[in-house]
């Protein structure tokens, strides 16, 4: 009846479906000498960026607030 995700699923897919490039958005802040939330925010103010570095800021948010409430 409801679409329930299964265990080990990122947004209902496989987590190797989601995250296809381990690392690169990290490997991106570092090069910035920034931190990966810091970078993130930059990028997506950036109306210029990248479409795939928008899209790793983004997914890096979403990671970043799974943690929250443990």
């Amino acid at each position: 009846m409801f679409n329930k995700k299964r265990k080990g699923t990122l947004f209902g897919k496989p987590v190797g479906q989601v995250v296809k490039h381990p690392g690169a958005f990290t490997a991106k802040a570092n090069a910035a000498g920034m931190g990966v939330q810091q970078y993130a925010a930059k990028v997506m103010s950036n109306p210029n960026a990248d479409p795939t570095t928008k899209r790793q800021a983004n997914l890096a948010r979403v990671f970043a607030g799974f943690h929250r409430g443990k």
